[in-house]
């Protein structure tokens, strides 16, 4: 497109417009102005050029270099000017990016040539120790005012040594280049080290590229990771060690109840008429094996606490009669020992909901080292002290064991919770156990909110002081456990009620026909889970009662085949009742066996009352079905996060779990009665936010209340998932109080709670 204009200063200042900034703009107008051009006629610069940026009418902006001629025309003697337009963007930016590179990565680029002593700057770091250099230097003088920066004589001589024209001829050889650091003085007084390296360009002629590089913020970073790095080995290395230490320990501690074992079994064995001795060697495998089943739970305890999978029952008991069932035991283990045990506490309420074997746990670890690391004449005092508690329906219990054992040193104090560490013993002390008691009663504690506090000075004793909240039974609970007393064993009838016992180890089905009889049942036993359906499918409706299924089976596992029965045509498929009784005791197993339709679920090895217990509540309806809860949904990925946030209100609600946003979705679409989520916000595939986002485009879920659960704390974030539809937060770290807390809260907005 060709444009007119009426003067020269139209078009100049048309062509200024497009310019890009006004410095710019005003230097184009002055260089094409009429009082410029004649003065650089009358200084003879006839040829000059001025380089700028312009917006094309496209919006596209470009680097250009205009060039001016001025010559006088031989006719008329006038002067001319000839104003060439060229697009030097790709130019102008591949000088830009280098400048750049050179300037933030570099003190220096210098060419050099050895055979004229010559240095060349072509880049150098306003900041860096050469900033300012440029033209043609003597790279000998050069080189020796900079040694003059290097603090140490020792440390100058070296760069000069290193930094010699033949050094370099010679190590660039080599190879094709060649560096090298130095320590040096900034010139604002502080310390760094600068790498310095040389390419051969034209190593015939001895010419050569040299850089030099500040790099002391690289290698402090370098050194920090380093330290990282050696202590996470150090840590490594110590948990190996501990670990070592702890197998060794546990192979001596399982070997020794297991040589009683073997040792009283062949006595038995050996002395059949002598019922004196029979009865003594029955009562030391009984022991032995209690310990031995101590030592394993302890160690499946740990097992389920390190992967997020410990569970805690909830059920009525009485405090006072647990308090005795633990003094009784202890105060015989302290008489043996010559040791004075007392036993103090004070309740204002008794009958409470939980899981009982777990406070023995915290509080049996605690009494049990009290009594082995306290001498002969010593003493031990077991209180038990109701405390006030500030929510309601909660109490809070204190439990305090003190003694005048020989105390525990402050080093051992640090590691005193830790998995695996057992510390050194006492000379007169054996060491019974599998060293995880005190870390596992930690974790309880810190799973149902609670707190330990230890007291001790060496030779002079301790005090253990636990405090936990309890959950106080509610009247109908308490209706339930004031019915009358726990039968004994040989009260239960099962007369009458018959049994498919489906189990594929012969002594494991030897025990459970000999308890089942015992109690009037008639049992009939299938050798594995194919062999159970065959049976149950090809019996008479009513044939049998109720079905034990164990999980481990071969060709077909029990929850096979408990799907097959409740697919199945007969008449009882959906009625007929299926316990598990396995080994299988994990969270994870209870909520498979209920998904693959069992009714109940026992974790071996089988106690003769609960399994009891569990058939008459199976066959006959004797216990009243549990009260309905609200369904809570946990989303995370992490195990011990849901661990902590189930622990934190599985006594009050009714709590699924979802590993990931996508089962969540699953979860909802099955549980359409779920009233609350509480999803964690960064999981992989469908995350937190997607999840949030999917629930509420739902109308199925428009009375679903949502917490995200985060350890991020930005106000940004808060508004952000707030506008997509979360109701409350929770962030990472978080108390059972303040889940309590949120939770009702959210509920109570969607009238889930009254």
């Amino acid at each position: 497109m060709k444009l007119a204009f009426a003067t020269i200063d139209q078009a100049v200042r048309q062509a200024a417009y497009c310019l890009i900034g006004d410095t710019a703009k005003a230097r184009f107008l002055h260089i094409n102005s009429l009082p410029y051009l004649k003065d650089q006629i009358h200084r003879g610069n006839l040829s000059f050029s001025f380089d700028y940026r312009r917006q094309l009418p496209d919006q596209r902006i470009i680097w250009v270099r205009n060039i001016f001629h001025l010559v006088n025309d031989p006719n008329t003697r006038e002067s001319l000017l000839f104003e060439y337009c060229y697009d030097i963007h790709g130019q102008k930016m591949s000088e830009e990016i280098l400048h750049a590179a050179t300037v933030y990565d570099y003190e220096l680029v210098a060419g050099v040539d050895f055979r004229v002593d010559a240095l060349v700057p072509y880049g150098t770091s306003d900041s860096g120790t050469f900033g300012g250099l440029s033209g043609r230097l003597s790279y000998e003088t050069a080189r020796r005012n900079y040694a003059g920066q290097i603090p140490r004589q020792k440390e100058r001589e070296l760069f000069l040594r290193d930094s010699a024209p033949q050094t370099v001829i010679e190590q660039t050889a080599k190879d094709g280049n060649y560096a090298f650091t130095s320590p040096i003085v900034h010139p604002d007084g502080t310390h760094g080290v600068v790498k310095t390296r040389f390419a051969a360009y034209d190593a015939a002629h001895q010419i050569y590229i040299m850089t030099r590089t500040d790099v002391t913020d690289l290698l402090l970073e370098e050194e920090r990771k380093n330290v990282r790095l050696r202590d996470a080995l150090s840590v490594a290395q110590q948990a190996n060690s501990a670990k070592s230490d702890f197998l060794s320990s546990m192979s001596h501690d399982i070997r020794t109840p297991m040589n009683d074992i073997v040792g009283m079994c062949e006595l038995a064995l050996e002395n059949e008429n002598d019922r004196r001795q029979i009865h003594e060697s029955l009562s030391t495998i009984q022991s032995s094996s209690q310990l031995l089943l101590s030592l394993i739970n302890n160690i499946l305890d740990m097992s389920r606490i390190e992967s997020g999978k410990m569970v805690f029952s909830d059920h009525p008991f009485s405090m006072t009669e647990e308090i005795n069932k633990t003094a009784a035991s202890y105060q015989v283990l302290a008489q043996r020992k010559q040791q004075t045990f007392r036993v103090h506490f004070s309740l204002q309420h008794d009958c409470c909901c939980g899981d009982p074997p777990r406070i023995h746990s915290v509080v049996d670890n605690i009494l049990s080292n009290a009594i082995k690391y306290t001498p002969p004449g010593g003493t031990i005092i077991y209180r038990v002290t109701e405390i006030p508690s500030a929510k309601p329906g909660i109490g809070r219990y204190r439990f305090e064991i003190s003694d005048t054992g020989i105390g525990i040193s402050e080093e051992k104090k640090q590691h005193l919770f830790e998995p695996f560490y057992r510390g050194k013993m006492a000379p007169d002390v054996t060491s019974d156990g599998s060293g995880l008691g005190l870390s596992i009663a930690k974790a309880i504690i810190d799973l149902k909110g609670g707190t330990i506090h230890v007291e001790s000075k060496e030779r002079e004793g301790s005090v253990f002081t636990v405090e936990l909240p309890i959950r106080l039974a509610n009247s109908e609970e308490l209706s339930t456990f004031r019915k009358g007393p726990k039968k004994r064993p040989d009260a239960y009838d099962l007369t009458g009620i018959h049994v498919l016992l489906c189990e594929d180890h012969p002594i494991n089905q030897k025990v459970a026909v000999m308890i089942l009889e015992k109690a009037g049942a008639s049992v009939t036993v299938a050798a594995d889970g194919q062999i159970g359906y065959d049976m149950f499918t090809q019996s008479a409706p009513h044939t049998f009662d109720l079905i034990l299924m164990d999980v481990r089976m071969p060709r077909m596992n029990g929850y096979e085949a408990t799907r097959a029965i409740r697919q199945s045509d007969h008449p009882q498929a959906k009625a007929i009742p299926i316990v598990a009784m396995t080994a299988n005791a994990f969270a994870e197993d209870v909520q498979e066996s209920r998904e693959a339709g069992m009714d109940m679920h026992l974790a071996k090895p089988i106690v003769p009352v609960q399994l009891y217990e569990a058939i008459l509540r199976c066959v006959n309806g004797h216990t009243s079905p549990a009260p309905h809860k609200i369904k809570v949904l946990f989303v995370d990925d992490a195990e011990l996060n849901i661990a902590v946030l189930t622990a934190s209100i599985s006594d009050d609600f009714e709590v699924l779990i979802a590993r990931s946003g996508a089962q969540a979705l699953d979860t909802l679409e099955n549980n359409p009665d779920i009233a609350a989520v509480i999803t964690d916000i960064i999981m992989p595939e469908i995350d937190g936010v997607a999840l949030i986002k999917a629930i509420r485009a739902d109308p199925r879920y428009r009375n679903t209340a949502i917490i995200a659960n985060t350890q991020y704390g930005d106000p940004g974030q808060e508004e952000a998932l707030l506008s997509i539809g979360a109701d409350d937060f929770l962030y990472k770290p978080t108390t059972p109080a303040l889940v309590q807390s949120r939770l009702t809260s959210v509920l109570r907005k969607y009238n889930h709670l009254l």
